[in-house]
């Protein structure tokens, strides 16, 4: 698909289903959520490019690929929040649920500055997606879809180890599908998740978890691919990839030796 139309296809899908992910969010608990852009650029063959941070190993979820973004600072993001809607008025369709929606907007907005110096202006909005729910922090994310005109120069900050940019038809290939089989939990001797892999540089990078299905969901639901699996079904016929879960996984390591 060509960028443009990437960009106005799904632009105009999630402007269809915008009242109704905005109805899905409330304001009686601001602190149970989080924000983050997903992020899409162009690279020099042409290509549609999402873009990823690995986890530092000085945060929780040390290793793991995730979105930028993170969680509300209030009142700042109240602030900047109550900007946005003028300045992104072709975004907000509606006025259901407005600002907070532009409160989480500007959360992603800031992390993304203070992880990687994502420059703000760079930004082209292209729709919210329905809150996705993390397990183990009992939180709810809210997830931004964008264009990213020009990167420029990013610069990780201590908590991204470094951005990883995966091909969108990357997503396309069976062979780069597999189950995550983590031992070591708690109540339970393993547990299997699907994950998509993916050779970056000398490093092969697992995608798995919340943003695994942020993905795929946005791929299925909104741009209406036909991946070769999804959430669950074919994970019979997927290699495993085994993985260990450690205490300090929740805490980040560097901060648990200290």
């Amino acid at each position: 698909m060509h960028p443009d139309a990437f960009r106005q296809f799904v632009k105009e899908k999630l402007s269809s289903i915008y009242a109704h992910v905005a109805s899905q969010i409330c304001s009686k608990n601001l602190k149970k959520y989080s924000s983050v852009l997903v992020p899409f650029s162009i690279n020099d063959k042409d290509e549609i490019i999402l873009m990823l941070n690995k986890r530092s190993r000085r945060v929780p979820q040390p290793g793991d690929l995730c979105f930028p973004g993170g969680t509300l600072e209030l009142p700042k993001d109240n602030v900047l929040g109550f900007i946005f809607p003028f300045l992104k008025s072709s975004f907000f369709k509606t006025k259901t649920n407005r600002f907070l929606i532009s409160t989480l907007m500007a959360t992603a907005i800031r992390e993304s500055w203070e992880e990687i110096r994502l420059n703000p202006l760079s930004i082209e909005f292209l729709g919210v997606l329905p809150p996705q729910r993390l397990i183990m922090f009992k939180k709810l994310i809210v997830s931004f879809v964008c264009w990213i005109r020009k990167p420029g120069a990013l610069k990780p900050n201590q908590e991204v180890e470094k951005i990883v940019w995966i091909p969108l038809k990357s997503f396309y290939n069976l062979d780069n599908y597999a189950v995550y089989r983590l031992y070591g939990l708690p109540d339970e001797p393993y547990r299997d998740f699907p994950c998509f892999l993916f050779q970056d540089s000398l490093s092969v990078e697992i995608l798995w978890g919340a943003t695994y299905r942020i993905v795929t969901e946005f791929l299925t639901n909104i741009l209406e691919a036909n991946l070769p699996i999804t959430n669950t079904n074919n994970l019979e016929k997927l290699h495993i990839v085994p993985g260990v879960y450690d205490p300090n996984y929740l805490t980040g390591y560097e901060i648990s030796q200290r």
